[in-house]
């Protein structure tokens, strides 16, 4: 039988979570399922890149659902990020085992599991056209500096709605979704037009007024 991707990252995974670790080597990882060290290497290069497999299929799922689905090219952005969260959370909830496996591997809070660094990327980059496109519609303000780091504001605000969702006991995980509304409330008020801006643009006024 061939030996596919995914099937190693099936066997990967069932692995970690069966023994709370990765295999001792890819060559007794490769043993135990029956395949050569070539058929493995024929895929991924190291275990962590098969973490960054699994994370990045994730992530391509939740992209590819948004994308194909008519009603969500017509949201603002506020709507588009709720509906990413969302997304996520239940493209998660089939692999709650492993994420939260994977996430506790983590001991500095700064840190990223291992093979999330791919994910990251994508997903700033992901924020930063949502950023972009708010600033055209008016829904996010343009300010200096500021503006072209919201994307990696958005990101620790991905990490904490993550955590805060493997957390989460409640019934459907409800605290989760309304985590992730006032989450993405607040982040949308903050980078929106508000008080201090229209400080600045007096500022500004009386300044050039001299």
């Amino acid at each position: 039988m061939e030996t596919t991707k995914e099937h190693l990252q099936h066997q990967f995974t069932d692995y970690l979570l069966r023994h709370g670790s990765e295999p001792a080597s890819i060559y007794l990882f490769a043993a135990d399922n029956g395949i050569s060290e070539a058929d493995f290497y024929g895929h991924f290069n190291s275990f962590k890149a098969i973490h960054q497999s699994i994370w990045e299929s994730l992530f391509s799922s939740v992209y590819s659902k948004l994308e194909a689905d008519e009603t969500y090219q017509a949201y603002t952005v506020r709507e588009k990020l709720l509906a990413f969260y969302y997304t996520l959370v239940q493209e998660l909830l089939k692999h709650r085992s492993y994420v939260n496996w994977s996430i506790k591997q983590v001991k500095n809070p700064v840190s990223l599991p291992a093979g999330l660094d791919m994910v990251k990327k994508h997903f700033v980059n992901y924020a930063k056209d949502l950023v972009s496109k708010g600033v055209e519609t008016g829904e996010i303000a343009q300010r200096p500096v500021i503006t072209d780091r919201y994307g990696d504001a958005l990101w620790l605000q991905w990490v904490f709605v993550v955590q805060f969702w493997l957390k989460d006991e409640t019934k459907d995980f409800e605290r989760t979704d309304a985590a992730i509304e006032k989450a993405v409330n607040l982040s949308m008020d903050l980078m929106g037009r508000n008080t201090l801006d229209s400080a600045f643009d007096f500022a500004k006024f009386l300044i050039n007024s001299k």
